[in-house]
This record gives structure tokens, sequence and C-alpha cells, in this order.
């Protein structure tokens, strides 16, 4: 539970600080500051990003684990206890839990917000089984509970040529002397996708080796649940202002880059928007073409665009300018400064409240404010249907590229991507396509994509 003491955040004690994997079921009670408060949201959110990155880019196993335990020991280390060695694992431990509850808060407002954490919170929990010891998987077990009943001895023998063909990650020997949990087979799903269980009368036969499935979807499971009974108690959460400012902040800003200003003198004329483009992710490139094309962007389309070339280095002065001669081909000077150029100056924050907007990141693009007919804005991996998405695919043009058009090839691959709501992974794609280079980070800014596409430019 949540609440607040001299603006310091009370958590309630996990009974099992101790344990490396958690399944997260018992709210932490801790003092802490506020600034720790949102120093530790932004962390994790650090770490899972990369987890996520590190999963689409099809890691194998080893590979993952030594990816995403160099992010981890930078960001949340949680090492195994080793006696003799000074390392404050309660710490390690606490700030584990406290920044998993700090996030529940946070993405459990939508359904995309929490499908998103669960996936990452369920990998980051896979990676720390596959690098835990025997005793701390045991440990993990009993304080499950796992009670499925174990195929006896008549059953294996009646059923050894099915679990045999079934399983056949196994020998015939190892498949002798192998326990199977008799686990109903929607609880093993993902060993049924792969085709390695024995299913009979609905009831799938789990080798001891394989139970990582099995706990995997029990930590789903239980997570899910607790986001939406976390998704209940916002308003309660909402009440206080304090926390709930630091939770719309991780919300809109956690994920930004912070550095966004990227041209070479730090700002942007409206006479070098158009060559600017060149370098615009997939999303900002289709709402300047739309605005070139039809001389007008609806309201989401201007706030999307608008917030973004701001955050590239266009000043307001530029901005005015810029939008005037967009706009000119179907609109007087009086009907802009009437109905337009307000707007423009209130997201600068010179108007109204007088507060400066940020750009849109990534995560507000996909989850809010869904593109409606005749509008533009949105993210194109997520918003477009297939065929507009792989015609504005085939035709966006590659500037550090040695070819200035994705292939065949690239485009599937990209649409593939989309296809499995990998979308910022989709556009991180198109990004090491551009550059000629492998392994970048994850995009969570169309300002970092521009960034990066223009530095790699000025390398040149």
């Amino acid at each position: 539970m949540l609440g607040i003491k001299r603006q310091q955040v009370q958590i309630d004690q996990d009974r099992n600080i101790h344990s490396k994997l958690s399944f997260y079921r018992t709210p932490p009670l801790k003092e802490i500051s506020l600034d720790e408060f949102e120093d530790l949201a932004f962390t994790r959110i650090h770490l899972l990003r990369h987890v996520e990155s590190a999963v689409i880019r099809s890691l194998r196993d080893e590979e993952l684990k030594q990816f995403i335990s160099k992010v981890e020991e930078k960001t949340l280390p949680l090492q195994t206890v080793q006696r003799g060695i000074d390392i404050n694992y309660e710490s390690q431990r606490e700030k584990d839990n406290i920044s998993h509850y700090i996030l529940r808060l946070a993405f459990c407002r939508t359904d995309d917000l929490r499908k998103w954490f669960v996936t990452q919170e369920t990998v980051l929990f896979r990676y720390r089984y596959l690098k835990s010891n025997k005793e701390e998987r045991e440990a993990l077990i009993k304080d499950l509970k796992l009670s499925y009943p174990v195929m006896t001895e008549e059953e294996k023998k009646s059923y050894f040529d099915f679990l045999k063909i079934a399983t056949p990650q196994m020998n015939a020997i190892e498949a002798e002397t192998e326990i199977f949990y008799k686990v109903p087979f929607e609880e093993a799903s993902e060993l049924v996708q792969k085709r390695i269980v024995y299913i009979r009368h609905g009831v799938a036969f789990v080798p001891q080796r394989e139970i990582l499935s099995i706990i995997l979807y029990q930590f789903k499971l239980s997570l899910e649940s607790d986001l939406q009974m976390c998704s209940k108690m916002l308003p309660k959460i909402e009440d206080d202002d304090r926390v709930s400012s630091i939770i719309r902040n991780l919300m809109n800003h956690s994920i930004e880059t912070t550095d966004t200003a990227v041209s070479v003198s730090g700002s942007l004329s409206s006479g070098e928007v158009d060559k600017a483009s060149a370098h615009f992710p997939l999303c900002m490139a289709h709402l300047h073409k739309k605005l070139r094309e039809e001389s007008h962007l609806k309201h989401g389309g201007r706030m999307q665009y608008g917030l973004f070339l701001k955050s590239i280095g266009l000043s307001l002065e530029e901005a005015l300018v810029f939008w005037r001669q967009a706009f000119s081909r179907k609109i007087t000077d009086d009907g802009f400064q009437k109905n337009y150029a307000y707007n423009i100056r209130h997201n600068y924050g010179q108007e109204g409240k007088r507060v400066s907007y940020p750009g849109y990141n990534c995560l507000k693009i996909i989850t809010s404010n869904s593109p409606s007919a005749g509008d533009h804005h949105g993210c194109p991996f997520k918003h477009f249907g297939a065929d507009s998405l792989r015609e504005n695919l085939s035709r966006y043009r590659l500037p550090n590229s040695l070819s200035p058009l994705l292939n065949p090839v690239q485009v599937e691959e990209l649409m593939g991507l989309a296809q499995k709501n990998h979308f910022q992974i989709a556009c991180t794609r198109l990004l090491e396509y551009s550059r000629n280079e492998d392994n970048l980070e994850t995009v969570i800014n169309p300002a970092q994509f521009y960034e990066l596409s223009k530095t790699s430019t000025l390398k040149k």
C-alpha cells in the first residue's frame, strides 16, 4: 500500500525480500524519499527496455543472459548470495522489489501498458531463473506450492512410446528416468505450441526439466491479476498529488531522450525542415509528407508533429513561420492567427498556464489517441493497415545507407515485427538499416531516431 509521510513513500515490507526469484506477491514496506521513488522507477524502465530489445533481437539463451546481465549490473543488480563476499544483498532485493511495485502503478492503466509490462517482467524473471542455482530454484518451487500430480510408473510404461515422440529433446534413457508432471494443457501452452509435450485427455505430461514454462505461466497469471487489482486502486493513489505527479511524469517522460536538440547549431530554421525530414522516423516522415500534400493536419497530427519539431530545435518564432507557410494554400493570414497561432504559442509555454510541452515519446504515440479517418498521427507500425505500412516502408528513403530504399526482404522483416506488436523494435531496425549498423539501443523517442540518423551523416 502507498502513503506519504514527510515527503516519503511508505510501502509494506516484502516477507520474501531475500529471495532472488520473486513473484512479488507481497508489497514491500519501507520509507523512501520521493526522489528515490522516482529514481527507482526510471531505473527499472531502463532495464525493461533493454530486456525488450534483447528478446526481439532473438538472442539465444547465453547471449540473452550476457546482454541482460551487463544492463542489470548497471541498473538493478541482483546477485546470488555467496558467503565471504561483501555485497548488500538485502538492499539489492529491496530495490528490485520496490521498483517493480512502483511500475505497477504506472503500467496498470491500460491493456496495452499491462501487456507490455507483463511481457518484459516475465522475460526478466526467466533470465534470473536461468542464472539461479539449484537451491534457489528448489526454494521457489517450494514457496509456490506447485502441487501437480506426478505421472506414475504404470502410466509412463503405457504411454512411453508417445512420450518419446512428443519429447524429442530427451533420449530414451533420459525419458525413462525423468519425472513427468500432469499439468492442465492450458497451463503448458508454451510447450504445447512447441510440440514438446505429450497431451492426453486435456492433460500435458510435462518433464521436470521443462517446469520453467509452467512457472512462467503462473508468474504471468499472477502479475496480470495483480495489475487488474492495482488499476482499481488508482483513484486512492492519485489522491496524493505528489505521488500522482511522479507517476504521470514517469509515463510522459520516463523513456524520452534528454538531449533532443540535434542540429549542429542546436536549432532548426523553418527553411531547413524539408531537408531535415530525410532523417525523420516513419511516423514523422508520414506527417511531413501529408502536411506538404494537403497543406493541413488535424489537431492530433499538429500536436505530434509540432512538438517533435520543437524537440529537435525549431524555435517558437520559426514554428510560427513554418506552420503559416505550410497552411498557406488553404488558410489566410487572419485565419491562421485566429485558429492556429495560439495553440503553437501554447505548446511553447507562451500562453495559458505557460507550460512548455515536451515532444511525444514512442509510448505515448503508441498507446494514446489512436487516429481516426482523416488523421495522420500515431505510430505507422501500430496504426497503419498492412497495405499502407508496406507502401510507406517501400518508399521510405535511407539517408545513410548505400541503398536509397529498403529491399523487399527488409520490408517484410519490418512488417513481421509490426504484426507481432514489436513496434519500437521495427522502428529501431529501420534506423539500423539507415545507419548500416546492428544492435542499436531501442528507439524510444522520435527525436532520438532523428538525432542518431543525423549524427551518422555528420560522421561521414
